[in-house]
């Protein structure tokens, strides 16, 4: 049933689950490095750091040169993994790849600041419960942080391009945990500057 926590299955191990920071994307529509504007008095970053404290540590994904935003990655308690981006799904594999021995993974785009922690840790605990992946649903729409378990490691580590996980996600989908969430701020990322006024 939709929303329903899974029950743990025997045997189920329960280890690392790691939150994922794709953050080497070249932010053209923005025009700028976004990812280190001020908002809300803190870098835009810091808020999506935020959201994955309930995970066990956090990997960012920064590209090869972008010594800046990886300095302010740091300072936030990220492990920052360099990737030379062909798209989110290079750099997916990137911090899978990183963190083989995982027991899961929660995976949360870096420009998407309005996502409460709160959210992640019921991705968080679904994962540990056995789901082999799990994402927050607002108004049926499908959000983020997602949650995959190590059963998807092979097909993560796969990944390349643009596409992200939404495939991996389409062959799970009988299995997904879905958690209705009662907060927009899961669907709504920052593309140009006028998204953060318009919030």
């Amino acid at each position: 049933m939709p929303g329903t926590p899974v029950a743990r299955h025997p045997g189920q191990p329960v280890g690392e689950i790691c939150g994922v920071l794709p953050a080497a994307g070249r932010a053209r529509r923005f025009g700028g490095p976004k990812l280190r504007v001020c908002y809300r008095g803190r870098p835009l970053v810091a808020w999506s750091m935020a959201a994955l404290e309930p995970c066990d540590r956090v990997l960012a994904v920064v590209r090869p040169n972008d010594a800046a935003l990886a300095r302010v990655l740091r300072a936030l308690g990220a492990q920052v993994v360099a990737c030379d981006s062909r798209g989110m799904g290079a750099s997916i594999a990137a911090a899978v790849r990183a963190s083989r021995g995982a027991a899961g993974w929660c995976i949360l785009p870096a420009d998407m600041p309005w996502v409460p922690a709160v959210v992640t840790s019921r991705i968080v605990a679904a994962l540990r419960a056995g789901a082999p992946v799990a994402a927050p649903f607002h108004k049926g729409v499908r959000g983020h942080p997602v949650g995959f378990s190590a059963r998807c490691g092979a097909e993560l580590v796969s990944l390349d391009g643009e596409t992200g996980g939404r495939a991996i996600l389409r062959r799970h989908a009988g299995e997904m945990v879905r958690i209705p969430i009662h907060v927009p701020g899961v669907l709504r990322d920052v593309d140009r500057p006028g998204d953060l006024r318009a919030v």
